[in-house]
Order: structure tokens, then sequence, then C-alpha cells
């Protein structure tokens, strides 16, 4: 059984019902799918575009025309509430690129087609934080795209210049001091038995998942991405 991407399109709904802003409302769900993987699957957080606490949408002309910037955008919103969550679910997986997301619009309480991938601010959110997919409710149905699909159409449609790495220059041949290549990312310190810090990037050298201690024992745990093999 798995939690799908229909499933996450109803929550999303239900969700971007929600919010408060009144020129246009947004929900998104990041979900986990394949219960072979994953003992409880489904919705692990959401997000609606909303001011942050204790400011406030009044739909005023003001407000509306600067809406882009007054609000946190839902896609953000979720993330946030991944990271932040209280412990009501089971443990999140190590690494967030097992986990998708999906975006809707609603109006009236139903789900209604969106433009192209368009924000910057949140693609490159979303690809800075690894996520497997991002869905998107189109004329044609549900799409989805890699983060770094994602993000490259956004910079498209914005006009905005795509500069990338020079993997040459990140090459992961020769590790940072202290870094340390695994093929799995440990949940607990080998060193302290502490809980790890985890993120996705070049720290310790190359791209790819990262994990440290919470604590001060000096190892990087570095999951290569397949490029930089």
């Amino acid at each position: 059984m798995s939690f799908t991407e229909q499933d996450a399109l109803r929550h999303a709904t239900l969700v971007g019902a929600q919010s408060p802003c009144a020129k246009s409302k947004r929900g998104v769900v990041v979900f986990l799918r394949d219960r072979t993987k994953f003992e409880d699957p489904g919705e692990y957080s959401v997000g609606t575009n909303e001011p942050p606490w204790p400011m406030a949408c009044d739909g005023s002309e003001a407000c509306r025309a600067n809406c882009n910037k007054l609000c946190v955008h839902a896609e953000a919103s979720a993330l946030l509430n991944l990271i932040g969550q209280e412990p009501a679910r089971p443990p999140a997986p190590t690494r967030l690129d097992e986990f998708e997301m999906l975006h809707v619009k609603v109006v009236g309480g139903v789900a209604v087609p969106s433009g192209p991938p368009s924000c910057p601010y949140c693609s490159r959110l979303i690809l800075k934080m690894g996520l497997k997919a991002m869905w998107l409710l189109h004329e044609d149905g549900l799409r989805s795209y890699t983060a770094e699909e994602f993000h490259r159409l956004t910079l498209e449609h914005c006009g905005l210049p795509i500069i990338e790495q020079s993997y040459s220059h990140v090459s992961t041949s020769a590790p940072k001091e202290g870094t340390q290549i695994v093929e799995t990312l440990p949940d607990a310190c080998p060193t302290c038995g502490k809980g790890m810090l985890q993120g996705y990037g070049l720290a310790g050298g190359g791209m790819g998942a990262w994990a440290v201690c919470e604590e001060t024992c000096p190892i990087t745990y570095k999951v290569l991405d397949p490029a930089d093999d």
C-alpha cells in the first residue's frame, strides 16, 4: 500500500482551503509514498500561504499588491513544519530525498490548475532541501518534476541566469579532512552515541547528503551523489 500523488492532492486541497490569504489560497503536502520502505507513509507535513504570526492578511489593495512579499509561501511553510514538527509521527527518513511535495491552488474549496514553475524563492529552497519530486496540477493533470528540473524551469520562466557548479572543482576523490564517505548516514554518532544533524549539499566536499554529530565530534559523514563517485 502506498500514499499516492492523488492522496496528496486531496490533502493539499483541504489544507489550501484553510489558507487565510484573500488573494490566492494555496496548499502544500510533503509526503512519503512507499509502504514497502516505511512503516507509516503518508502526509508528513502541510503548509498554506499565510503571513507569519502575528501578522495578518486583511484583503486590502495594499495587501494583495504585496502578497508575494508579505506571505510565507505554502512550500516554505510545509518545509519549516517538516523540520520543526512535533513528534506526533514516527521519525522521518534519514534523507530528505525520500520526500515528495505537492502544491495546489484552491478556489472555492476546489483544486484548480496552476501555471508553470515560477517562484525562485521556493524552487531554490526545494532544491537545497533535496526533495525527491515536486508535483503541480496543470490543465492536463498532475505532473512531477525533479527538484533540479523544477528550479531550472523556474529560473527560465523568470528570466534568471542558470549558473552551475563545475564538478571538476568539487570532486570528492580526495574528501576534505575530517570527512568520512559512507554508504548510509548513521542515525546516531558512532563516536559518542548522540543524535545527528543532517543536510544536503557540498559540506565535507562534493555534492551529497551529510550528517554531523549534534555535539562536538569533528567527523562529517557523507553519502556522495553518483556524479561525484
